[in-house]
């Protein structure tokens, strides 16, 4: 369901992939992907609250997710809040493979 939210993102339906997203969270509350998703989409429509509450959430259930930190360090820093967005970056960076030295 998730691939097929993400297809549908990447072509622009973005209401069709938040449905589906909200689809596979309805069946998996606890799926940090669909909460990634939903908050692309949702930074996508412009709503960079809603878009910041579901990477919080992405991140709270994954932690290990180098791609939530990423996402929501941009839209951090996006926001004008550098210090906690350049965190959730240099996460990001820490926790891709082969990246352990990155200070």
């Amino acid at each position: 369901m998730l691939a097929r939210a993400r297809a549908c993102a990447d072509d622009g339906a973005l209401a069709e992939a938040l449905a589906l997203c909200q689809e596979a969270l309805a069946k998996d509350r606890l799926s940090a992907g669909a909460h990634c998703l939903v908050g692309v989409i949702h930074q996508e429509r412009g709503d960079l609250e809603a878009a910041a509450k579901a990477l919080r959430r992405a991140v709270y259930l994954d932690s290990e997710s180098a791609e939530a930190h990423a996402l929501l360090g941009h839209l951090l820093l996006k926001r004008g809040e550098g210090r906690r967005g350049r965190k959730h970056i240099e996460t990001a960076a820490r926790l891709l493979p082969g990246r352990d030295d990155i200070s």
